[in-house]
């Protein structure tokens, strides 16, 4: 899977009065030095740091003449003349969004936000890192000195894609998933060990894809780990700096993962048919191919968090879709029932298409996720509350 910082999107906001004052107006701003700007696909991606963390606001194409002129320094007063024919933009609400994310200097107490910190953490009951590493320096080395450009050659990736359809057309035929795997495997202790730990390279394998590609465009990747996602081990690789890039190339990213894992299935595929039935290799071989498949299938559901999410975000074209649904959710059915939920965070009036896809996927993401939820508590409740114990050393 692929979880990153996540991608910020600008909105009209309130909550910015004090700028209207006079004195306010003729306060200079200026983007952070470390704020780095790019234009991707008809927007712009601002790219900075809080703390650790690099953070992404994504803001769209009309902005351009306010974003250069924070780059040199400006006010609002000269922001208003600069952009004075253009009727009702928000000059003021812009101003105090970018401040909000921290991104401006120029006013001594700017104003912050808590909200998301506050549903991240709320959120992140379902999303536990057990350890994490910076392996960006690792990465360039390894894509140099093994010279891996010559895996994104087209000479190299035709050839075994088409070999791979043909193979993987093959142990289709031969039953790969029907083919029962025999029970005398369970007699010896020392397969399922390295069963686990060729699941464990393989997810490894998964993650290194998404994270080479990402290098082979030339971005960073700030870390890379194992986590617990809804009591669920998964691997997980920031390459958030892919937001930096095309859409072409961020699913190119995303993809990488996936396809990876798929030929990795069936190339052990073949090899368990070709060995010979029965043999302590043949079957972990078969065994691991079935993983690797339906792990694939699994990482392409886009109903949580895993690579299928953020393939569906650039085919829909939008961003942190799961909250947005939530939130789109959450709203329209306290408009039903006449509660005083605030819609503010809304901003502009959405499409009929954008808030069939929001109503929509909040209702399967929620349907999956409680399912998925019962089923994990229901087969193996009993073993994650021991780990949570030995977890808190009790």
């Amino acid at each position: 899977m692929m979880p990153n910082s996540g991608i910020s999107v600008f909105t009209q906001n309130s909550s910015s009065d004090y700028l209207r004052e006079g004195s306010a107006k003729k306060i200079k701003f200026k983007l952070r030095a470390d704020a780095v700007v790019q234009k991707v696909d008809d927007a712009y991606i601002i790219k900075y740091r809080q703390g650790k963390q690099s953070t992404y606001l994504k803001m769209a194409g009309g902005f351009e003449d306010v974003i250069f002129a924070l780059q040199q320094g400006t006010s609002i007063d000269e922001l208003t003349k600069l952009i004075g024919g253009k009727k009702g933009f928000p000059v003021i609400e812009v101003v105090y969004r970018l401040m909000s994310h921290g991104i401006l200097d120029g006013w001594e107490n700017p104003p912050r936000q808590t909200s998301s910190r506050i549903r991240k953490s709320l959120l992140s009951v379902t999303e536990f890192r057990l350890f994490q590493f910076h392996p960006d320096g690792f990465l360039s080395w390894l894509y140099d000195k093994m010279r891996l450009r010559i895996l994104f050659s087209p000479f190299f990736v035709i050839p075994v894609f088409i070999l791979s359809t043909f193979m993987f057309i093959i142990l289709c035929q031969q039953g790969v998933f029907t083919h029962s795997v025999i029970s005398a495997a369970n007699s010896n202790g020392t397969f399922f060990i390295v069963f686990y730990l060729s699941i464990a390279l393989g997810i490894f394998i998964h993650e290194i894809a998404h994270a080479l590609t990402c290098k082979h465009y030339g971005r960073e990747v700030p870390s890379m780990g194992l986590l617990l996602l809804l009591f669920v081990p998964a691997g997980f690789s920031d390459v958030s700096d892919s937001y930096l890039l095309d859409k072409r190339k961020r699913i190119a990213v995303l993809l990488a993962g996936p396809l990876v894992s798929m030929f990795l299935g069936i190339w052990v595929g073949a090899f368990w048919l070709f060995s010979a039935k029965g043999t302590y290799f043949g079957e972990l071989a078969h065994l691991l191919a079935i993983v690797a498949f339906c792990s694939t299938l699994f990482s392409l559901n886009p109903l949580l968090k895993f690579d299928g999410y953020y393939l569906l975000q650039e085919l829909v074209g939008t961003t942190n879709l799961r909250s947005k649904s939530f939130f789109f959710l959450k709203s329209s059915i306290s408009r039903i029932f006449s509660t005083k939920l605030s819609t503010k965070k809304e901003g502009k009036k959405l499409s009929p298409q954008k808030g069939l896809i929001y109503i929509s996927y909040g209702i399967f993401s929620l349907a999956f996720t409680g399912c998925f939820l019962f089923f994990v508590i229901q087969k193996w409740g009993g073993y994650i509350y021991d780990i949570i114990l030995f977890l808190l050393g009790k």
